[in-house]
């Protein structure tokens, strides 16, 4: 519904400040309007400060101050409108920012996609040297194999790789250090120079104790 359009307040009579008359606003108010209706309310205000006879009242200000906020209200319909220098300023540091932002985004990708390039590129070198060291590892590890001349050497089913298996045959197996000479309390070992205790050796031979050591050192 429709706001009413307000008359303006009656003139006061023998006031030769006020002497234009107020008319009946438009629908909706015009800039003249509003002009008309701030002038009216400003003229009041300097009688009503400077005419010792006081001749404008508390209640003709009021009138003046309540009239003029109607036809601004009714002016203006949407309050919450932003006013176009305020629209055009927006549109201008929204346009600014989205040129930014996409030059902001192309300096990121490419920045991204240096980075993945160098990061793939070392990690594809990595690949090689890790490639090349294994190939030398198991180039070692073929050429490793029992020697049957050395006295005492244990009996290893995978010579060609070094597992649980070869220290479970060594100690199941073998019955003498490899080498010459004597080797009091050592007992054979998968790793070449190693040497073991009498005692494990005892434990992993009884029959009492065989299949639970044998467990232990799987598990």
């Amino acid at each position: 519904m429709a706001a009413a359009i307000p008359l303006p307040p009656p003139l006061k009579d023998n006031l030769r400040v006020v002497d234009f008359a107020v008319g009946p606003p438009s629908n909706p108010p015009t800039s003249t309007d509003l002009s008309r209706a701030a002038f009216y309310k400003k003229a009041l205000m300097d009688i009503y400060v400077l005419d010792p006879d006081d001749r404008i009242t508390d209640a003709d200000i009021s009138a003046a101050l309540q009239y003029e906020a109607t036809l601004i209200s009714i002016a203006c319909k949407d309050s919450n409108a932003a006013p176009p220098w305020f629209v055009n300023a927006f549109e201008t540091l929204k346009n600014d920012l989205k040129k930014q932002l996409k030059e902001d985004l192309e300096g990121v990708k490419e920045d991204l996609k240096k980075e993945l390039k160098d990061d793939l590129k070392a990690v594809k070198e990595q690949l090689t040297q890790i490639e090349a060291r294994q190939k030398t590892i198991d180039a070692k590890v073929s050429k490793d194999e029992v020697d049957p001349t050395v006295p005492g050497t244990p009996f290893d089913s995978t010579p060609g790789a070094f597992d649980i298996q070869v220290f479970l045959e060594v100690l199941l197996k073998g019955r003498q250090f490899p080498g010459n000479g004597l080797h009091i309390g050592e007992v054979p070992s998968p790793l070449a120079g190693e040497m073991r205790l009498q005692s494990v050796f005892t434990i992993s031979q009884h029959p009492l104790t065989a299949c639970s050591w044998q467990d232990d050192q799987r598990a």
